[in-house]
């Protein structure tokens, strides 16, 4: 007999003593861990001769053997039971390669393990009628669940199953709830309950079953309108869609705007020649659309007005872009001092108004309110305030009581 044929009847006999083991029958692991150290020394400078001749084998035994052993514990067992079998099934599994085989080979066997013991039938066993997922859920058998969970995360595709399942259920359920509109909205929310405690106690607060649940808290079905509601619904689409706004821009911003009354789209270039702004300028006039869409501007780049323009502001204030030369210091402080002088108006119409509304306040609260109001559209100090109550009371606007000169009332005539 050859060495080939002498290592074709070990690795036979290998696999039939291995056979025996899954089994349950008693064989001398020892003798199959010799013969496969032996088979890894054959191969010398690699381990060609355990990889081809005994593991490849090996492994296409292992999937004949899940594949049968499956549809046994299908048939034989409930959900649960079938889970914790594959669970003790790829314990011993891992256990077997550690005392008869080479490390090597453990990762591979359990992906055929997996493969014909869970991916190939996980949905068979979330789908079984009286002991599978959805019998889990309205049970509410949380530890049932996690052992579900555990075992089909293991698998790719696994958990997706899961959540396709509870999310069938969970439409199913608020369904059967609309049938008692007495008791719909406490039934949902102990249903909502439920759910969040299986995704505490089971899910693992997985991110997968989070969204899945949320999503179906937000479920809808599509309504047929009578005519009158439907139109009166279709007139206020198009009065909501078609509203207009109103752009606060600078002077060279409405200069351009207007350029597109007549024309869908201009160059940069194109735009310069009909409105003369200087080119330096031009760039931070930003109240466009621009193809490409990058942050330089050169000649060529088309400019189009935005059609898809949306805003919760009836007034929309288009800001100007800093220009990219730097200003020089005293540049820079007269622009800070316009852009105090514009936000000390602001204050002071806020403080006005206010008082109108008031009629008499202390100090602290009336600087309170006004930066309440302000802060979402600029910071500044109660310093600030301070300075525009004075120069409202240098004004007339607001007079000082005399028994209180932090007490503010707004001035009569006011």
């Amino acid at each position: 007999m050859t060495i080939r044929g002498c290592i074709r009847d070990l690795w036979q006999t290998l696999l039939d003593m291995i056979t025996q083991d899954r089994k349950g029958e008693v064989v001398d692991r020892g003798t199959i861990r010799n013969a496969c150290q032996m088979l890894m020394s054959l191969g010398l400078k690699d381990r060609s001769v355990y990889d081809e001749d005994f593991e490849t084998p090996f492994l296409e035994m292992s999937n004949e053997f899940f594949q049968i052993e499956s549809q046994m514990l299908l048939v034989e067992n409930s959900a649960i039971v079938y889970i914790q079998k594959v669970e003790a099934r790829i314990h011993d599994e891992i256990e077997r390669v550690m005392h008869c085989l080479d490390k090597s080979t453990e990762k591979p066997n359990i992906m055929v393990v997996e493969g014909e013991l869970i991916s190939e039938q996980m949905k068979t066993i979330a789908e079984m009628d009286i002991s599978g997922l959805v019998h889990m859920l309205k049970s509410g058998k949380t530890d049932d669940l996690a052992c579900m969970y555990k075992l089909f995360s293991r698998v790719p595709n696994g958990l997706k199953t899961m959540c396709e399942g509870m999310s069938s259920s969970l439409r199913e359920q608020e369904k059967a709830l609309m049938a008692d509109p007495v008791d719909y909205i406490q039934g949902l929310l102990d249903l909502k309950s439920r759910f969040d405690r299986f995704l505490q106690e089971s899910f693992n607060n997985d991110r997968l079953f989070k969204k899945t649940s949320t999503n179906n808290w937000g479920s809808s079905w599509r309504v047929q309108y009578p005519p009158s509601p439907q139109h009166a619904l279709e007139v206020f689409r198009r009065f909501y869609l078609g509203k207009k706004h109103i752009l606060q821009v600078s002077m060279f911003q409405m200069t351009i705007l207007i350029l597109f009354n007549n024309t869908e789209k201009f160059t940069f270039e194109e735009i310069q020649e009909e409105t003369d702004i200087p080119e330096w300028d031009l760039p931070t006039q930003r109240v466009l659309t621009k193809e490409p869409k990058s942050k330089e501007i050169e000649n060529c780049h088309v400019f189009t007005v935005n059609d898809q323009f949306t805003s919760k502001l009836h007034c929309v204030k288009i800001q100007t872009v800093a220009a990219k030369q730097g200003e020089s210091d005293p540049e820079r402080k007269e622009t800070r001092q316009k852009v105090d002088e514009d936000r000390k108006h602001e204050i002071e119409a806020v403080i006005v108004c206010i008082m109108k509304s008031r009629k008499k306040m202390q100090h602290n609260i009336l600087v309170a309110e006004v930066t309440q109001q302000l802060q979402a559209r600029f910071l500044f100090s109660p310093a600030v305030i301070k300075k525009c109550i004075e120069g409202l009371i240098e004004r007339e606007y607001l007079v000082r009581t005399p028994e209180d000169r932090k007490l503010y009332t707004v001035f009569f005539g006011l």
